[in-house]
């Protein structure tokens, strides 16, 4: 590692092109939140050279602070760890994913840890990879959001269950818990309306 230089777990969840073959991308990390960067030549296609920088891709990140408020972080090296290119299989999915990226993103601030909000994208994308519904993984995902804003602490419809559930939102192996359609729904419901108190 770099002197002055951090590393994290990145996750980009939005691209935009920069000149002729750069991208300034916003994503979220574990540890420091949101991170923006300019990729110079992150466009640039050649026999030796295809662009890995994408929406949805996780990486190991190395990066420089600002020395400005107002300016990016710098970029040291950024290493693909996983892809989650498979959720382009259903659009629901895909697009319920940048739905929630958005909200994401508007929640993030700089410098500020979001473990269990990065874990939880990264099993929503796993868990969508594996279904055409994106019902659930997004549920899921929500909940561990939801905790990691101290926003569970009302009556939860189903409260034996929320343990289970959460282990599922930050672990895309661990055990379903017996749940019925009726409860799953109204937990679904709950977790939506506390979901867009958040983002008010």
């Amino acid at each position: 590692m770099s002197t002055g230089s951090f590393k994290t777990r990145y996750m980009i969840l939005r691209k935009t092109p920069f000149r002729d073959t750069s991208l300034v991308v916003a994503g979220i990390s574990a540890d420091y939140g949101r991170l923006d960067f300019v990729l110079k030549g992150a466009r640039a296609i050649g026999k030796k050279q295809f662009p890995t920088a994408d929406v949805f891709r996780e990486f190991l990140l190395e990066f420089r602070p600002s020395r400005r408020a107002e300016s990016m972080p710098t970029l040291v090296s950024l290493d693909l760890t996983a892809s989650h290119d498979g959720i382009a299989q259903s659009m629901d999915c895909y697009l319920a994913a940048c739905s929630f990226a958005v909200e994401t993103l508007r929640r993030a601030q700089p410098m500020l840890e979001m473990p269990l909000t990065w874990q939880a994208f990264s099993v929503m994308l796993t868990r969508m990879e594996r279904t055409l519904s994106p019902k659930i993984p997004l549920m899921l995902a929500r909940l561990a959001v939801l905790r990691e804003h101290g926003m569970l602490s009302d009556v939860v419809p189903y409260p034996d269950l929320l343990g289970a559930l959460f282990r599922c939102s930050v672990d895309a192996d661990a055990p379903w818990p017996e749940i019925d359609e009726t409860a799953l729904n109204r937990i679904d419901g709950w977790v939506e309306t506390r979901c867009r108190m958040l983002t008010v």
